[in-house]
């Protein structure tokens, strides 16, 4: 189940970051500069760091016209909190009306309360952030790439209990089936629902089932093109 979640989250993330190279490639030709959109997120330490780089485009219009406006930084810790929260809750709906998407976004709002308290703790207690270890940055790194899986759990799911269920299969290492909602794109074969589907305990080996799967090796070839897009995007953004 986890593995499935995970190739949910890099599909995810080629799809819409590479077609966001894409319009910065193609813009460029035009003479016209579009900000880059993706500096790879799943290299953040910290889900503040995250969102900094994940849909950059959009944290910006959310930090500009939501959280500055409904007081930032500048008010107390209590309306900081609160603002925090209201402009998380507010992006799950932008992505669509839905009670999942409200919890995901309330999700990733406690989750950069808690962030922003843990830098602030560091700070009072005189922890300097570059005398972090390279065994802790890469633990840091782990762990908001996790609970990035766990709100990709509800960003999927069609309901709350698909995503109580998805959840509980990713504990329990049980087969992770979600009902997509029904559509052309649903039914077209799809790398990822396959994983999912596959139950480890009781078929053949994950690895073995992906491999022989006609998907498996495009997703290889388009996981070392995004790769290399990605970094002549940033060069492009800097030139």
């Amino acid at each position: 189940a986890w593995v499935g979640a995970v190739a949910y989250a890099l599909q995810l993330y080629f799809d819409f970051s590479g077609y966001s190279d894409m319009a910065i490639g193609a813009a460029r030709l035009f003479g016209i500069r579009f900000p880059l959109n993706f500096h790879s997120p799943y290299k953040a330490d910290s889900i503040v760091e995250f969102w900094r780089r994940w849909h950059m485009t959009l944290s910006r219009f959310l930090r500009d016209y939501l959280f500055i406006p409904l007081g930032g930084h500048r008010k107390s810790a209590a309306r900081r909190y609160f603002s925090v929260m209201a402009t998380m809750v507010l992006c799950g709906l932008w992505h669509g009306a839905g009670w999942t998407y409200v919890v995901f976004g309330a999700l990733h709002g406690v989750y950069l309360a808690v962030n922003q308290t843990w830098r602030l703790a560091r700070k009072r207690l005189g922890w300097r952030r570059g005398a972090t270890t390279w065994w802790g940055t890469g633990f840091a790194v782990l762990l908001t790439f996790a609970a990035w899986l766990v709100g990709l759990a509800l960003f999927r799911s069609a309901t709350l209990p698909e995503a109580v269920t998805a959840l509980a299969g990713a504990q329990l290492r049980q087969p992770l089936r979600i009902e997509a909602p029904a559509s052309a794109e649903a039914e077209r074969p799809d790398i990822t629902q396959r994983a999912i589907e596959v139950d480890t305990a009781r078929r053949t080996p994950l690895l073995r089932h992906l491999i022989a799967q006609e998907g498996w090796r495009q997703l290889l070839v388009f996981v070392a093109t995004q790769y290399a897009s990605e970094h002549v995007a940033d060069k492009l953004q800097r030139a």
